[in-house]
C-alpha cells in the first residue's frame, strides 16, 4: 500500500525534514505535512462527505508508527528525526 497524489496519481515520498512530495515530474506538490489532506478512500463509511482531512498530530504520528512497523528500508535515526521536525510543525515542545 502507497499514498498517492490526488492530482497526478504518482507514488508520495516522505522525507526526515517533514516534507512530502509526490513523484511527478518537477516534484511540484511538495510541502510540509502539516499543510497536507489526506483521503482515506472510504466512499460509504463516516468520511463519506469529507473526504480531504488534515491530519492531527496523533493520527499522523500513529500512521506514520504502522508505516514503518511494516517497512524495510527505514532507519531508527530517520524515524525520529522525522518525528522531531512533525512535533515541530505542530508546535508541540
Amino acid at each position: 500500500m502507497q499514498w498517492v497524489c490526488a492530482k497526478d496519481n504518482t507514488a508520495m515520498f516522505i522525507s526526515e525534514e517533514g516534507r512530502l512530495c509526490c513523484n511527478a515530474w518537477f516534484r511540484q506538490h511538495n510541502d510540509l505535512i502539516i499543510n497536507w489532506k489526506f483521503d482515506c478512500g472510504d466512499r460509504t463509511g463516516p468520511h463519506r462527505s469529507a473526504h480531504y482531512q488534515s491530519a492531527d498530530y496523533e493520527g499522523f504520528n500513529h500512521a506514520i508508527s504502522m508505516a514503518m512497523l511494516q517497512s524495510t528500508w527505514t532507519t531508527g535515526e530517520w524515524a525520529m528525526k522525522l518525528m522531531q521536525n512533525v512535533k515541530k510543525q505542530y508546535n508541540r515542545n
